[in-house]
């Protein structure tokens, strides 16, 4: 991504007031059902991409994953017998794009993203539960640090276990390929990088639903720079604080009260958690914040 087309992701401004509004019409919990999973097809798709003429011949699927249930939960864990719908929501501190190409430091300085150490750990993980009857819908966040136990790895904190199962695929692929003597036998390097996504992926759903004895009906995974362009997409995102931030870690710096954050800011507003009374647990409560007026921004604006 060049840093024009950065800017211009940061830059997008709201459609015309003369552009045709289709009102939405029906119960509001039908509302709010259809709100969030327009959220989480922003999310899978990467609608933000089109926005920044960044979509490209390709787009990031998750389509291969073992998901829903079958009358026993698919494997062995409890049905949803209430017919609830539940999401697996992911945020990576994935340094590349949906393409898989790694930001440029101007890019990752621009969202205080750090270092890029090659790591992707997903520090947020949100099941969402959507009742079938229509009432409100929940979420429960899952603190990065929860120790669980992996097969492979022992023990470990749950926002470890992904780039752990990624990196041990990709490391069995490029093992295979050196000693493949035959080039047709050979994994492409995007072929072996999907791979170790796919077993990062599946690795997390499994200890998930170990961990809640949820089966989980649909998955969706963002990334740093796809959570910059989503926010941007929506024309910026509602919040309050009760105190004034200023946090150079996280490039979080703002007032007391009520802001309208662009997509950088509002990176800077969830990953914030230096300086904060209950460090990631605050956080936490921020994500969920920011999750709920980003839905209630789509419900608010009288279109799809």
């Amino acid at each position: 991504m060049s840093s024009e087309n950065f800017r211009k992701a940061r830059d997008i401004q709201p459609a015309p007031t003369s552009a045709p509004v289709t009102t939405q019409t029906g119960s509001a919990a039908v509302k709010t059902i259809i709100a969030l999973l327009s959220v989480i097809v922003l999310l899978v798709s990467g609608v933000g991409y089109f926005t920044v003429g960044r979509l490209g011949g390709g787009m990031s699927s998750a389509s291969n994953l073992n998901l829903g249930g079958d009358g026993n939960g698919g494997q062995g864990f409890k049905d949803n017998v209430d017919g609830a719908v539940d999401i697996l929501l992911v945020g990576s501190d994935s340094r590349s794009d949906a393409h898989g190409n790694r930001l440029s430091d101007e890019e990752l300085a621009a969202l205080h993203a750090g270092v890029d150490d090659g790591e992707e750990n997903t520090d947020t993980i949100m099941v969402i539960r959507v009742p079938d009857d229509g009432s409100r819908a929940t979420a429960v966040s899952i603190p990065r640090d929860t120790y669980v136990h992996d097969a492979e790895h022992g023990n470990m904190k749950i926002n470890g276990v992904y780039a752990a199962h990624k990196s041990a695929k990709v490391d069995e692929l490029v093992t295979a390929n050196e000693a493949a003597s035959d080039d047709s036998e050979k994994l492409s390097e995007k072929e072996i990088e999907q791979a170790g996504v796919d077993a990062g992926r599946a690795a997390l759903l499994d200890t998930i639903r170990g961990l809640t004895d949820i089966e989980i009906d649909h998955y969706a995974e963002v990334g740093l720079l796809g959570f910059v362009l989503l926010t941007n997409a929506v024309d910026g995102v509602d919040v309050c604080l009760n105190n004034a931030v200023d946090d150079p870690m996280s490039g979080a710096k703002f007032p007391a009260g009520e802001s309208t954050l662009d997509g950088a800011e509002a990176l800077s507003f969830v990953r914030q958690r230096y300086g904060l009374p209950r460090n990631d647990l605050d956080r936490i409560v921020r994500q969920q914040a920011f999750m709920a007026s980003l839905v209630n921004k789509v419900l608010s604006t009288g279109t799809l």
